[in-house]
């Protein structure tokens, strides 16, 4: 750490007399700042890596052809920072980092690496509970992952945790076309087609969040005119047997429907939640009798 702070302070008589200057000890003093950034990664102290890996990534940032070694030194500062004790540990440092690796690649065009990096930072908000940022976040992940030739598995990934988390903050019609958009992406796709009803279920879901069961009668019958066979499957049975318990107003039947469903295939928590509310509306309907 000392060379490289030497390196940068001080100028040599050669340096002075050829001219080689201030590039060549920035590239030196980068060159060393990783060199310790190594040693104290082995001595896990990783404070001080993260700081020395930082230092490199800045100095690397000002050099001609030094974008790749500042993207891959910012990384590797939030790598070291993320080590550090929960009680010791800076979400803002990390979150720099990682966004100005973003920044980086995103100015060379390396699309896919930039969508990993923003998932990182969409993570990080999540396991914070700022639900809206990690939304935003995840739909900047991917953005950049359609951006990619080869990026649209990432994409649909990156979609379907927006949709979830809307869904979570009750942004219904947000979610349902998050859901429906990486629906008909798996269409196209025979190895992801077995996925496309239970994103069916989740926008039907949705729906009922929404309150509106024209809307999720029309979507299931939109469905099954999309795929014949919807109509056989577990998923179908579901969402009709949940049309009935409302247009009946049956609680029982509602439970029975959602008990054997989450047998097959796990509700999410959020979908659950929406579910619970409409039972408790289905089994305590308002008293209209003001006689």
């Amino acid at each position: 750490m000392q060379q490289a702070k030497d390196k940068l302070t001080k100028v040599g008589f050669i340096d002075g007399l050829f001219g080689s200057g201030k590039t060549s000890r920035q590239e030196d003093a980068a060159d060393l700042y990783i060199k310790a950034a190594n040693q104290y990664k082995l001595a896990k102290a990783w404070q001080k890596a993260g700081d020395a890996f930082y230092h490199s990534a800045s100095l690397a940032l000002e050099l001609e052809f030094g974008s790749h070694k500042a993207a891959t030194g910012f990384q590797q500062a939030a790598e070291c920072y993320g080590k550090l004790p929960k009680n010791a540990k800076n979400t803002t440092d990390i979150s720099n980092c990682l966004s100005q690796a973003c920044e980086i690649m995103l100015k060379e065009g390396k699309f896919s690496n930039a969508g990993k990096v923003k998932e990182q930072l969409a993570a990080m908000a999540e396991e914070e509970n700022r639900l809206t940022d990690a939304m935003m976040l995840y739909e900047k992940a991917a953005d950049y992952h359609e951006a990619d030739t080869f990026g649209k598995s990432s994409t649909n990934t990156c979609l379907i945790k927006v949709g979830n988390l809307a869904a979570s903050c009750s942004e219904y019609a947000k979610a349902i076309d998050c859901f429906e958009k990486v629906a008909q992406n798996y269409l196209t796709n025979p190895l992801m087609v077995f996925k496309v009803k239970p994103l069916w279920v989740d926008a039907g879901i949705c729906r009922v969040g929404l309150d509106d069961i024209v809307s999720l009668k029309k979507a299931v019958g939109k469905y099954c005119e999309i795929q014949p066979d919807f109509v056989k499957s577990r998923e179908f049975q579901f969402l009709d047997a949940l049309i009935s318990a409302i247009e009946n107003q049956d609680g029982a039947a509602l439970g029975a429907c959602v008990t054997e469903y989450d047998s097959y295939q796990k509700i999410a928590r959020w979908a659950t939640a929406v579910l619970v509310q409409l039972k408790d509306k289905l089994d305590n309907p308002p008293d209209d009798d003001f006689s």
